[in-house]
């Protein structure tokens, strides 16, 4: 079994936390990431309405952990919407009220997950402390096992499971040993998250076979996936992704698929088997560009 290592790519993957007001449970969330993530991640916390300081209680008990509070400041999601600003991998809320607002137009069109994390600020006197005490555990487990995923490519013999998946959520799965394909799961502490295959073609490629494991739908897994898979494209020189999807387009929408005719795609990717007979003519073309 091969593995991916940092997929692809040798800048860090790029994390915004994102709160209400950014200054506790985001800034708490950056913070740990940045000390915990072993360089392979760069985290940032913004707020859709930002306080404007951090929350002295959250920079107590992150130099109680000591972890480095250099440089944490409340700021706005703005900033991250902004010309020359840093390309984003992932989005986090880490609470309701952010989850459910209407996010700027991220550069890169990231992945997203939502973690739902009760305010430690809204906890007044003597029991405030011991909010904040368990926001920092909530954060770190959940930090561990985002830090804790691996990209994997697999070998033939590791390409039942994903068959499986895919038979189960009804999508195409008898060509996978196919010798253009690249199949890929997405590991967790708790076992697979997902399938997703590549079949590349120069400069172009054709993302196929993306399946979440059932616990984990709903979660952001797939977003991830399919965010881990394009950036190792790109460190592998494809330009440009392809895929074919029946009831997926508005997901891939949010990850910056744009909708296209099937004959403006390039020959190579109309010759595949999934243009040519595996996904019937109803389904949508998509495709997204990775470089410039």
């Amino acid at each position: 079994m091969l593995r991916a290592g940092r997929d692809g790519m040798s800048r860090p993957v790029n994390v915004l936390f994102l709160c209400t007001g950014n200054s506790a449970r985001s800034i708490i969330a950056e913070a740990l990431l940045n000390h915990e993530g072993g360089g392979r991640f760069r985290a940032f916390s913004a707020g859709s309405h930002p306080r404007g300081e951090v929350h002295p209680a959250a920079l107590a008990v992150l130099a109680g952990a000591k972890i480095p509070v250099a440089g944490l400041r409340s700021k706005s999601w703005a900033e991250f919407a902004e010309s020359g600003s840093p390309r984003l991998d992932l989005v986090i809320t880490v609470c309701g009220n952010a989850a459910g607002e209407t996010c700027p137009i991220w550069p890169g069109s990231p992945a997203r997950a939502h973690w739902d994390l009760d305010d430690p600020a809204a906890v007044d006197g003597e029991g405030q402390r011991a909010a904040f005490e368990q926001t920092l555990r909530l954060l770190r487990k959940r930090i561990s096992d985002l830090t804790g995923r691996e990209l994997v490519r697999l070998d033939r013999d590791g390409l039942g499971e994903a068959a499986e998946a895919l038979r189960r959520a009804g999508l195409p799965f008898e060509d996978l040993d196919g010798p253009a394909l690249e199949v890929f799961r997405l590991d967790g502490e708790a076992g697979p998250l997902g399938w997703a295959a590549l079949e590349r073609h120069g400069a172009d490629a054709l993302l196929r076979s993306v399946v979440v494991a059932e616990a984990r739908r709903g979660t952001g897994a797939g977003g991830e996936l399919v965010a881990r898979v394009a950036r190792r494209a790109a460190g592998e020189g494809v330009e440009r992704l392809w895929l074919l999807t029946e009831t997926a387009a508005p997901f891939f929408a949010g990850l910056g698929f744009a909708p296209i005719t099937r004959g403006e795609a390039p020959e190579p990717i109309r010759r595949t088997g999934e243009f040519s007979g595996l996904c019937p003519d109803a389904a949508v073309c998509m495709t997204k560009r990775l470089t410039g």
